[in-house]
Formats: structure tokens, sequence, C-alpha cells
């Protein structure tokens, strides 16, 4: 989900989410291969933006600085949705998520104890997390 503190979109959004103001808003990238936000971008407004990124790569850290009103930027609505619900973070344009392929990956060398665990997270991640149905 696109989110960031109520402050921060009153500060840069004072219109309403515009690809304008986002050309001129800093926003929260993980690192320079990241494209979760063009490719939302592209979704929403079906164009680009020319975005003034901060790079933050970890996921803690990249939450954080969201929450701290360092930039907008799109968080696991998983993590996000207890932000949104006490009104810490607000969701910019709901309705809008992006949905993004997970894959776990490890090395079949690596022993019973990874399979084991790969067993418990791919089943946890079946639970948990959203599906796209394409």
């Amino acid at each position: 989900l696109a989110v960031a503190t109520p402050k921060f979109v009153a500060k840069y959004f004072p219109e309403g989410i515009t690809l304008k103001a986002l050309n001129s808003s800093p926003s929260i990238i993980f690192d320079r291969k990241d494209r979760i936000s063009d490719n939302w971008i592209r979704s929403v407004f079906n164009s680009t933006a020319k975005l003034t990124p901060h790079y933050m790569s970890s996921f803690v850290g990249y939450q954080q600085a969201c929450i701290d009103g360092v930039g907008w930027g799109l968080v696991p609505e998983i993590s996000a949705r207890p932000f949104i619900e006490n009104g810490t973070l607000v969701e910019m344009k709901p309705g809008t998520n992006q949905n993004v392929p997970l894959h776990w990956q490890y090395s079949v060398n690596a022993g019973q104890t990874m399979r084991a665990l790969s067993v418990v997270v791919l089943d946890v991640a079946r639970e948990e997390l959203m599906t796209d149905p394409a």
C-alpha cells in the first residue's frame, strides 16, 4: 500500500495525490533497482514520475522512514494495516495496492533444517498473504 503520515500528506499533497505532487515529494525507495513505486505510479496514473528518493535498504528502516514522515512509500499491507488503523499512517490512494510476487529461495544443500523452515515459511505465506488469482 502507498502510505505516508497524515502530516506528510497535508504538507506535500494539499490538493490530493496527483502526479504533479508526486514529482515534488520525497519518496522512500529500497535501492536503485527498486521499481515498486514506479509500477504503482504507472498503474494509478498511467504515467511516470521523477521521484526524489531516500534509499532505505532494510525493511525496518524503510517502514520507519514512512512512519517518521521522511517520505511516502509502499509498505506490505500486513505491516501497514496496524499503523493505518491507529492513524500513524494513511493510505494515499485507497484501493490502489500494488501486488508484488514473492519468492523463497534456498540451497538444496542447506540441509534438513532449511527444508523444514521452508515448509513453514511457505505454509504461513499461503495462509497470510494475498495471492493474485491471475
